[in-house]
């Protein structure tokens, strides 16, 4: 059974765009039957571009993702394929045995017997191109299983697993490609079948390719198979050992363009180490130019030598407040780009007068404190929460301040100033709010109409001796008020011992009733003592009015 998905013939020219191949099987489980292509298979022409081939299934036969015939033509291009798996055959993510040619596209996470992400038995080109977590659970090649012609340029393998050839497996050209980080019983990184010595790059000089980590000793990584000369080895046993995780970051992710890379780490070895033959290509898979340094990286992935625009933001609350009150800080750290901003680092020294009260896990520090806040990518932000506590009545300054290892395309942003007024209990301010609700409204002559105000104490300090004052309109007589009320005629809100009150209901207004159509108003009285900052007072009082 020929293709899951897509099926295009000897004459037919296909071309995808945009497109998304996804979840088709060829054949069934255990139906041993020769079924290849579980998302798309090809005997004429077919072109992929910026599109995904994903989670196709080809049962007891070849390519998982894509299959293409002896006969067939594939072009993939800004194109990811991923999550196949071609049951008991090669090529889990694409099986080639005609003509391929894959440009800037990601091959990850698929399974297969030989050859998990990529199987060659005819011409394969790969430029740009990112092959990784692959898996060749039952044989060789868990990257690419080569047995025809294929090269490699700047290309990066890794994360691969296979019993033989974890990364590759046969014999090919490697130029400026990085294979490191895979995995397998014999030759982790390259494995020969034929056990001869340099079967991959022929000892090709000039090819500038990377190999291993210091994981892995040389025997481990490679099975008949010696780097060229101009080649750089990272294993523990040659000259320059260096760690995975200092060669290359080991998470395959969005680092900008269509398709997902593994970035290189800042002042790693394959960085500017591709020291002649390139460019071309003029871009790496995600489309950054070629070279960014005095050389091209090693991969498929350049590191930019960019600016990465950070800026910093703070904020104070509340402002103002008194001592020992909790103050908040709140840091907002932006990403401005163009670049992505590693190794962010945001401190704050506090002022003096103020004593540190909680951070997050990322800072350190009690009086200078130090917060780790990574990568930050374009328009990306980071949100850091500081509290302190006043312990004197000052204005207290703040200034935060963000650094990065990229330079800054302007420095202007990088650091802010708050400034907080902290005021002692004695001469601390409070703001008094009052609202008032009839009901019912309309009234009735002669039944109970009740009015309810509500006292509420907004800070920052505690409002000593408030007192309400009521004044009771003509035509009501008073039926119930609160036993801390005295007065009979009264309901008026006046905060008389607050300091800067701000509204209030009523106030100290006064209307007279001189039979022209104003009320002549009499007042009484509620003294509701102490209020802390936040507290809210209900007083009710009824009053019966008066029938006509």
């Amino acid at each position: 059974m020929w293709a899951g998905g897509v099926f295009n013939n000897d004459d037919g020219t296909a071309t995808f765009t945009n497109s998304t191949v996804s979840r088709n099987s060829a054949g069934q489980a255990h139906a041993r039957v020769n079924n290849r292509g579980g998302g798309v298979s090809n005997r004429g022409t077919l072109h992929l571009t910026n599109s995904t081939v994903s989670g196709n299934d080809a049962y007891d036969g070849g390519g998982g993702g894509v299959y293409n015939l002896s006969s067939g033509t594939v072009t993939l291009t800004n194109s990811t394929v991923s999550d196949n798996r071609a049951t008991g055959g090669s090529g889990g993510g694409v099986d080639n045995i005609g003509t391929a040619t894959l440009t800037n596209s990601t091959i990850s996470r698929n399974d297969a017997n030989d050859g998990g992400g990529v199987s060659n038995l005819g011409t394969a080109t790969v430029t740009n191109s990112t092959v990784s977590d692959n898996l060749a659970d039952g044989g060789s090649g868990g990257g690419v299983d080569n047995g025809g012609i294929a090269t490699l340029t700047n290309t990066t393998v890794s994360r691969n697993s296979a019993r033989f050839g974890g990364g590759i497996s046969g014999f090919l050209t490697l130029v400026r490609s990085l294979v490191s980080g895979n995995t397998a019983t014999i030759g982790a990184e390259i494995y020969s079948s034929s056990g001869t010595e340099n079967p991959v790059n022929f000892v090709n000089p000039g090819n500038f390719s990377f190999f291993g980590h210091s994981g892995l000793t040389t025997g481990q990584a490679f099975y008949g198979f010696t780097p060229a000369p101009t080649d750089r080895t990272a294993t523990s046993t040659s000259t320059t050992p260096t760690a995975l995780d200092a060669i290359l970051d080991t998470t395959l992710a969005n680092n900008g363009g269509p398709t997902e890379t593994h970035a290189l780490v800042a002042g790693g070895p394959a960085i500017d180490a591709a020291v002649t033959g390139c460019p071309p290509p003029a871009t790496d898979q995600r489309g950054v130019s070629r070279p960014q340094g005095p050389a091209c990286d090693i991969g498929a992935f350049e590191r930019a030598v960019g600016f990465a625009d950070l800026a910093v933001s703070l904020t104070d609350s509340p402002d103002p407040l008194t001592v020992n009150q909790t103050l908040a800080y709140t840091i907002t750290v932006r990403n401005n780009g163009p670049s992505q901003a590693t190794g962010v680092r945001l401190t704050d020294s506090l002022p003096q007068g103020v004593l540190l009260d909680s951070r997050p896990s990322q800072c350190t520090g009690t009086s200078s404190i130090n917060c780790n806040l990574g990568t930050l990518a374009v328009g990306a932000e980071a949100i850091v929460t500081i509290t302190v506590i006043p312990t004197v009545p000052v204005t207290v300054e703040n200034t935060v301040r963000v650094v990065a290892n990229e330079p800054d395309s302007n420095p202007a942003n990088d650091s802010d100033t708050e400034t907080t007024t902290v005021d002692s209990p004695s001469s601390a301010r409070a703001e008094l709010a009052i609202t008032a609700a009839a009901a019912p409204d309309p009234g009735v002559s002669g039944q109970t109409l009740t009015y309810t105000l509500a006292v509420r104490n907004n800070g920052p300090a505690t409002a000593a001796g408030v007192q309400v004052t009521d004044v009771l309109p003509e035509g009501v007589v008073l039926a119930f008020k609160p036993s801390e009320c005295e007065g009979s005629t009264a309901v008026i809100l006046q905060p008389r011992h607050a300091p800067e009150r701000r509204g209030g209901h009523g106030g100290d207004r006064r209307r007279s009733h001189d039979g022209k159509g104003r009320h002549q108003w009499a007042q009484g009285h509620w003294n509701t003592n102490r209020s802390e900052p936040g507290e809210r007072r209900v007083l009710g009082h009824d009053h019966r009015r008066a029938s006509p």
